[in-house]
Parts: C-alpha cells; structure tokens; sequence
C-alpha cells in the first residue's frame, strides 16, 4: 500500500511543477553600424539593428550586436484541430399545387371563368 500511496504523490506533485519553454537567442555582430558601440550609442545600435531584421541591438565590448530569438528547446505543440462549423439545415421546400387541383372543402372558392 505505501508504494502506490507514494506513486500518487508522486504523480501530483509532477503534475503541478511548471514547464517553462525556454527559448535561445541568436546574436550576431552588426554588419551595417559603423564606429565604436558605447552606451550612448546603444540606440542606435538598436536601431540598426531592427533594420538589419533583428528584434534588438546592444553594445557589448564596444561593438553593436543584434539579437533575436532562434528557436527554443522545448516541446513542438501542434495548435488545436479547428473544426468547421455544423452544417445548417435548409427547411424543404413548398411546393406549389397544381393548377388543376380544386382548393380544400373549408378553403376559398375556386375562380371560375365564364
């Protein structure tokens, strides 16, 4: 009995902890800022950087880096399966009477001609 009783406490206590995906950035030296990267700068370097396709830049050792993120380690989630939606039901349709067909015994009197 107590190793099923720690199996299930196990199991919960795996079942609360947190996955958290952790995702790598890429860094890369600028190609296009010219000079020498220094806080003032790191704007630019910033700015630079967007154009160059990247989501930041920063000065690290007096050069601008561009950063952005290249993927993670974690599992591949497939998005759920949208279903379409319920397929609506026309009512059938009236059909008219013939013409030849006399009206009902309670209904209108027919038109008769002559």
């Amino acid at each position: 009995m107590d190793k099923k009783l720690l199996v299930v406490v196990f199991f919960i206590i795996l079942s609360t902890q947190e996955i958290e995906a952790v995702i790598r950035t890429c860094k890369s030296r600028s190609r296009e800022f010219g000079g020498r990267c220094i806080r003032l700068t790191q704007r630019n370097c910033n700015i630079v950087c967007m154009h160059e396709d990247f989501q930041y830049g920063v000065c690290r050792m007096g050069r601008c880096y561009c950063a952005k993120s290249c993927g993670g380690g974690g599992p591949v989630v497939k998005p759920p399966a949208v279903k379409p939606p319920p397929a609506v039901k026309t009512p059938p349709a009236v059909e008219n009477p013939p013409e030849n067909e006399s009206p009902p015994e309670n209904g209108p009197p027919a038109d008769q001609d002559g």
